[in-house]
């Protein structure tokens, strides 16, 4: 019997979950968040994007691209019901990357319901202790998305989604 317990004491060990496996899982949820958060953005083109709303302002920069010489257009366009869009475009025919979301207005679907105008205990509740948190604001970060929520008074004023761009 002494023999067989030895025999399982080390395999318990390992069975156990690591912390470094635990904190890439969470980096992948909340990567996961940020490509899932915002159900409402079309995934394919510029030209749908610009059928979400009334824009207010809508500015571009062309570069050319550093790797293949083609241009890439980096665009923001801010829509007059508190939504905002970086993204750039590349390509043939153009490819739509999203680098920055920002989100003013309970009007916008965010997943799990954690919309402007949540409270602060909702976004505890959804998505665990932030990675990082300063005066106003809350922040998670993935292993290549983050997500941050500016509060003012314990509820959500502002949503920010970063994208990963090289």
């Amino acid at each position: 019997m002494l023999f067989f317990c030895a025999l399982l004491t080390p395999v318990t060990l390992f069975a156990e979950t690591s912390p470094i496996n635990t904190q890439f899982e969470r980096m992948a949820q909340i990567d996961q968040f940020v490509w899932e958060g915002l159900p409402f953005l079309p995934k394919k083109t510029a030209s749908k994007l610009r059928q979400l709303g009334h824009i207010v302002r809508d500015v571009s920069n062309t570069e050319t691209n550093a790797y293949f010489g083609d241009a890439i257009t980096y665009k923001t366009i801010t829509f007059s019901n508190g939504l905002e869009v970086y993204f750039r475009t590349f390509g043939s025919p153009p490819e739509l990357q999203y680098i920055r979301i920002t989100v003013t207005s309970s009007r916008w679907p965010v997943k799990d319901g954690l919309i402007v105008g949540s409270p602060r205990a909702r976004i505890l509740e959804k998505l665990g202790l932030p990675s990082e948190e300063g005066d106003g604001w809350i922040s998670y970060s993935g292993e290549t998305e983050q997500v941050t929520f500016a509060l003012k008074s314990e509820r959500v004023s502002k949503i920010i989604f970063d994208f990963y761009t090289d």
